[in-house]
């Protein structure tokens, strides 16, 4: 990820607080004249001393005291102002994150990896919000320190800022054998991080089917490889990190050196006085541990860098204006329709082929193949899911007006209330159970220790799978959307269930534009429209009468059906 586009992730973050930005550089700015003040007061402290003038003495004592309390309070107000105008940003862009996550193309999240957004979305923001706080003030401080206490020293005698003549090249040096060396270990370790956490998701997820399967060394060690090749990318970052802190300590060495081997020679010659030199030497030590400090917050830097860069590299490939193979259809034509569109996945061979779909108001149409004819990538790409690899598709809604329902139903952790209200955050309890009456799905909350208040999910109550499939078109039906996508939504549902079940989906797009990806023959039997998919391309279309009549694949498919049931 570039500066540009990170800075154009950031932008519409930070403008809004742009002046609580201004009061903290003042604030900083501030303190760094109290940095400046302290040892030049240290100065004239041991000049009064010698000089035997104990009133001058005392009141210098007193301007330090003041001037350590002014600079602990402005410390203090510094970095409270700083976290308040920060820490907001961090948390809105972990939401625009999240946000960004799901609108990415299918096809980008299943090849970037659950794994990996999980980490880029705790472990990295995790970064930014630890190091960032911490090394803003740090380089706003360094940064003024730098430039006061350099005037400063000039002002004492400019000779010693011939100091910075010897201490700045090697500091350049530095800086840029690591800029030159760490950036791609920081990038690699993040990457190695999110393949650690990836086999890490899949191994919980899959437990059953490793335990089943007799996997549990194999996924071992697996997990055991990401991990140690993380430890591999993160020693060697270390080692980048100790050699700059050696580094950086030789060029400290070398500097205070050059300033006590020139202070010592104007004091003999009678040039300066030893407070002034007194002072010279603590306001270069206070202007060499920033800049020392600044090539040991660089690598903070570099961690927070890397972070930022996975995290915005995801906001900035789901931002509007990119080619999403999608264009607006006219007025009164088909909710969505496909013109010539082909689709096949990363690496792998073409699954749809000049396809053409249109989904008029009002009506159902199905798709019915046999598995792998690619039914359910053609769902994704009408419900703007994937994105097409070539050819057209139109809408005439936008695609927040299009809820599909799967086979795989997620019930999140909370009340059979909330979760039947994601969809429809307005609906009450009465438009719930009208909604579950409409579907011929009371049972579903008759069916729950606590009604409505039953927690389901994860450590909750758990639901059948005809249950969750009703959860699923109950969402549907209280949300209701333009157009609703059925694939394959009743077949996790036995033959007991497999009843109710299709009389609640038939519920859910009565009198709605729907989609099915027909499980059961009898589904596609009710629908206006048929389509046959047969190896990614349609070899028949019509209305069920029709295709029975043609005498193809369809009346051979229903045929066989019909005879088994």
């Amino acid at each position: 990820m570039t500066p540009g586009g990170m800075w154009r992730v950031l932008r519409p973050l930070v403008r809004p607080r742009r002046w609580a930005l201004l009061r903290v550089l003042a604030l900083f700015l501030a303190h760094s004249l109290t940095v400046l003040a302290a040892p030049v007061l240290i100065g004239r402290l041991i000049d009064d001393v010698r000089a035997g003038t104990p009133g001058a003495a005392w009141w210098a004592i007193g301007f330090l005291v003041a001037v350590a309390l002014v600079g602990a309070l402005l410390s203090w107000l510094s970095a409270r102002e700083l976290a308040n105008t920060v820490e907001p940003v961090f948390a809105e862009l972990r939401e625009e994150f999240v946000r960004s996550t799901l609108t990415l193309p299918r096809s980008t999240f299943e090849a970037t990896g659950g794994g990996d957004l999980l980490t880029r979305a705790s472990d990295d923001v995790t970064q930014l919000s630890e190091n960032i706080p911490l090394v803003l003030p740090r380089l706003l401080s360094i940064a003024m320190s730098s430039v006061v206490i350099a005037l400063g020293l000039g002002a004492l005698d400019w000779r010693f800022l011939l100091v910075l003549v010897v201490v700045a090249p090697l500091l350049l040096l530095t800086l840029r054998w690591y800029l030159r060396t760490v950036p791609g270990a920081y990038a690699s370790e993040r990457h190695a991080q999110a393949e650690r956490g990836k086999h890490l998701l899949d191994t919980f997820r899959a437990e059953a089917t490793v335990r089943a399967h007799h996997l549990e060394r194999a996924q071992t060690e697996r997990v055991r490889r990401a991990s140690w090749e993380h430890v591999r990318w993160e020693m060697r970052t270390r080692v980048v990190q100790n050699i700059l802190l050696a580094r950086t300590t030789f060029v400290e060495f070398a500097g205070l050196v050059s300033v006590l081997v020139l202070g010592t020679w104007v004091a003999l010659n009678g040039e300066a006085s030893v407070g002034a030199v007194t002072a010279a030497v603590l306001l270069f030590q206070q202007v060499m541990g920033p800049l020392t400090e600044f090539l040991m917050i660089t690598d903070d830097l570099q961690s927070a860098s890397a972070s930022l860069g996975r995290i915005t590299g995801v906001i900035e490939t789901s931002r509007p204006g990119r080619d999403d193979g999608a264009e607006p259809a006219d007025a009164g034509r088909d909710l969505v329709s496909l013109t010539g569109v082909g689709f096949s996945y990363p690496g792998g061979p073409e699954v749809l082929k000049n396809i053409d779909l249109h989904l008029a108001e009002g009506r159902h149409v199905a798709l019915v193949g046999a598995t792998g004819s690619g039914k359910s990538t053609l769902a994704l790409l009408a419900a703007g899911t994937l994105r097409a690899g070539r050819g057209i598709r139109r809408t005439s809604i936008p695609d927040e007006q299009i809820l599909s329902v799967t086979q795989e139903t997620h019930v999140f952790a909370g009340t059979l209330r909330e979760n039947l209200t994601l969809a429809a955050p307005d609906a009450g309890d009465e438009d719930i159970l009208d909604g579950l009456r409409g579907l011929g799905a009371g049972n579903l909350v008759s069916g729950c220790p606590s009604g409505l208040d039953t927690r389901i999910g994860h450590a909750g109550h758990q639901l059948s799978p005809a249950a969750a499939q009703q959860l699923a078109l109950a969402r549907v039906y209280l949300a209701r959307p333009r157009l609703t996508i059925l694939d394959e939504a009743t077949a996790e549902a036995g033959s007991a269930d497999a009843t109710g079940l299709e009389a609640s989906a038939r519920a859910a797009i009565r009198g709605r534009t729907a989609l099915v990806v027909a499980h059961r023959l009898s589904q596609a039997a009710e629908c206006d429209h048929i389509i046959v998919l047969d190896r990614g391309s349609i070899v028949e279309e019509g209305s069920h009468e029709e295709l029975l009549a043609l005498g193809g694949r369809y009346a051979d498919l229903w045929r066989i059906w019909s005879a088994n049931r």
